[in-house]
C-alpha cells in the first residue's frame, strides 16, 4: 500500500491540533477533524455523534499514524 503523505498546510494544521493538552475539542478542532479524515481516508464528511468520542479518537489516531510517519 503507498504511503499516504499530508498535505504541508494539513501537516502544519495537524500540528497546532497535536499541541492542544485539552481533552476537549473545540468545534473548530472537530471541523478539521473531521475534513482531514474525510480526505485521508477517502470517505464523505460526517460528523459522528459526540455523545461517545469512540469515533474521534480512533479517528485521531488514524490521523497521528500519517503525521507521525512524515519524512
Amino acid at each position: 500500500m503507498a504511503k499516504v503523505k499530508m498535505s504541508s498546510e494539513d501537516f502544519k494544521d495537524w500540528t497546532k491540533f497535536r499541541s492542544n493538552t485539552s481533552d476537549r475539542l473545540e468545534k473548530k478542532e472537530i471541523d478539521l477533524l473531521v475534513q482531514l479524515h474525510a480526505k485521508y481516508f477517502n470517505h464523505k464528511v460526517k460528523y459522528p455523534c459526540t455523545c461517545s468520542p469512540k469515533t474521534y479518537n480512533a479517528w485521531i489516531k488514524d490521523l497521528n499514524n500519517i503525521w507521525e510517519n512524515e519524512d
